[in-house]
């Protein structure tokens, strides 16, 4: 079965929509990449997101 190629941002966006919380979207995102469940579009493959690293991430889910 193919996996999905997405964006990151396409990613979020989904998640958004039935998270109960900024945390759990970035999470869960975490989760599906790093499981190679998703595949971020742009990357190699092998990319894995470091949940430490994406107080980023979470800002903007915060201020959205």
């Amino acid at each position: 079965m193919k996996k999905p190629t997405v964006t990151l941002d396409q990613l979020i966006n989904v998640l958004r929509e039935e998270a109960e919380s900024p945390e759990e979207v970035v999470a869960t995102a975490v989760h599906m990449v790093n499981s190679g469940a998703v595949l971020l579009a742009g990357h190699d493959n092998d990319r894995r997101l470091d949940l430490e690293q994406l107080t980023a991430l979470d800002d903007y889910l915060l201020a959205a």
